[in-house]
């Protein structure tokens, strides 16, 4: 993961943080897969890889924004990239 400083995030004024979330099943991959992920890493931008298992914890989290979100999760049918695709 590559952290910005959060002073930089909303520079200017903007309204979208300067954040790039990627997800992988894993965090070991091969290299050609490790330099298609840094072709991301965007100059003064965060950039963060979530695996399966990280996705997991996020979702399994209390979300009061989201009170559905656990009934969505029992609907769907497999686990691993559909998951981040409902976040």
């Amino acid at each position: 993961d590559t952290l910005l400083d959060p002073k930089l995030v909303f520079q200017g004024g903007r309204k979208i943080p300067r954040i790039v979330h990627v997800s992988s099943m894993s965090r070991c991959n091969t290299k050609t897969i490790a330099d298609n992920l840094d072709t991301w890493r965007l100059k003064d931008h965060s950039f963060f890889l979530h695996d399966d298992e990280a996705v997991e914890r996020l979702l399994h989290r209390e979300w009061p924004e989201f009170p559905n979100l656990k009934k969505i999760l029992n609907c769907l049918p497999q686990k691993g990239a559909i998951m981040i695709d409902v976040w």
